[in-house]
């Protein structure tokens, strides 16, 4: 008999604004949480204070709260996953409220789907906006729409293989709702303390590797994460997910020419080759870079305009299934949609040098 008992691993930053949430919704769980362990790393605010109290505050819960002075979030999670004790080990972010649902679900997915080691939930963002609309609330809303809207699915499909990662489906595992059986940990040992960005990518493809299974967009695992309202937070974002992607192809994909053929999201803009998929702002720093003396001012400036044009065209058709757009929102959604990618790719450019790993995906 499968050990069911399960234990939350939490990692605190600066969370203080949003820790409160959390709590309410691990006390509101259907089905208790056999622990839960919170970890904090060097917070500069209340975060710990507020850790401790909610432990103080609920003694008849098993909550433990620990510190890791080493930065960075693989530290941090490591940390919280060597000190639990359940068989079933899971993970969320501090920003995060759990369905009330959730543990509950978790508990008789993996009762139900026996072969599978890893399961992953969705995340559904708030649906607040200003009633003032400020670049702020803009990209707030864009986030709900393009995380909670655009990639949610409706249901669970399993990612076992490294080149799943490249698969229509949308995306791997992500730690802000994850949870695993305790052999998972014990075999990968956990997440790679020398990476500050990717490192849950590089986690589960290291899990595949291991031929573990996951089974990934559960709808009934859901948490409900709070959306990024600085547009600044959201590049910096993608800036450290782009400049992590070389060094994780170079990593499991050493020596092999990516082939992949995704299909189209309504608010992406991919070119299809015929052999791989270019982003288009990839695309276009490579033509600069090795094309300069063939390649006039005027076509970049065609170039990002009919970019710009389609995008907005994606965007609007989308959007107005939901709401109807004004064309403020609209050309805000495709700036913002712009410096997103832009980020990216400027980020994945660098990598490319900084690692030695050149693609075109």
């Amino acid at each position: 008999m499968p050990d069911l008992t399960i234990s939350l691993v939490i990692p605190v930053y600066n969370a203080e604004k949003d820790i409160d949430h959390l709590f309410q919704s691990l006390v509101n769980q259907t089905h208790p949480l056999d622990e839960i362990i919170l970890v904090d790393n060097n917070s500069r605010d209340r975060s710990l204070e507020k850790c401790n109290k909610f432990k103080s505050d609920n003694p008849d819960r098993n909550i433990i709260v620990l510190t890791e002075t080493k930065k960075g979030p693989s530290a941090v999670r490591n940390a919280g996953l060597r000190k639990a004790t359940s068989g079933i080990l899971a993970l969320t972010d501090a920003d995060c409220m759990l369905d009330k649902d959730w543990c509950k679900n978790v508990l008789e997915r993996f009762e139900k789907d026996i072969l599978y080691d890893i399961l992953g939930g969705i995340a559904a963002g708030t649906e607040i906006f200003g009633k003032e609309q400020t670049f702020e609330s803009y990209t707030e809303e864009f986030c709900y729409y393009y995380w909670t809207k655009n990639r949610q699915s409706k249901a669970a499909y399993p990612m076992n293989r490294v080149d799943d990662f490249f698969s229509s489906a949308a995306f791997t595992v992500a730690t802000y709702n994850v949870a695993m059986k305790r052999h998972v940990f014990e075999k990968t040992s956990g997440f790679d303390e020398t990476l500050l960005n990717q490192e849950d990518t590089d986690w589960w493809m290291r899990c595949c590797q291991h031929g573990f299974k996951s089974l990934v967009g559960i709808p009934e695992i859901r948490v409900c994460h709070r959306n990024r309202k600085e547009l600044r937070s959201l590049y910096r974002q993608y800036y450290n997910y782009g400049e992590g992607l070389p060094l994780l192809l170079k990593k499991f994909f050493r020596g092999r020419f990516l082939i992949t053929f995704r299909s189209q999201k309504i608010m992406e803009l991919h070119i299809f080759t015929g052999l791989m998929e270019i982003n288009p702002h990839t695309l276009l720093l490579f033509l600069i870079l090795f094309h300069i003396l063939f390649f006039p001012p005027a076509w970049i400036f065609i170039y990002f305009l009919a970019l710009f044009s389609v995008r907005s065209f994606l965007i609007y058709s989308y959007i107005r299934n939901f709401t109807r757009p004004g064309i403020k929102k609209v050309l805000a959604f495709v700036f913002i949609m712009e410096a997103r990618q832009t980020a990216w790719s400027v980020a994945a450019f660098r990598g490319m040098f900084k690692y030695g790993a050149f693609y075109l995906i």
